[in-house]
């Protein structure tokens, strides 16, 4: 499926409280080792986990892996991959307390 994506910026300050990093919690819930990036056509080596909105009246916030390139993206673009809620998930690692 393809959908319609917008990079949220400022959203570093908000680390993942269940996983390490968000691109580990995406790695996680989407059951893969090495993504590339999510952006449509690009076949680079994800390096982060980049908070989105789909366009429309979604209103939840999602992780995609993205490339440094697509990282920096201003405009709204279209993604191939999973979208992955940032809440906790099944598949989210369990920190010790």
């Amino acid at each position: 499926m393809i959908y319609t994506v917008s990079n949220l910026f400022r959203t570093t300050s908000n680390p993942c409280k269940c996983c390490d990093t968000w691109l580990d919690h995406w790695k996680n819930n989407a059951h893969e080792e090495n993504p590339i990036c999510a952006y449509e056509d690009c076949q680079m080596q994800a390096v982060a986990g980049s908070h989105v909105a789909r366009e429309g009246n979604d209103f939840f916030w999602y992780i995609v892996p993205l490339c440094e390139e697509h990282l920096k993206a201003r405009k709204p673009f279209d993604i191939k991959r999973k979208l992955i809620k940032i809440k906790k998930l099944d598949g989210c690692k369990r920190k010790p307390v």
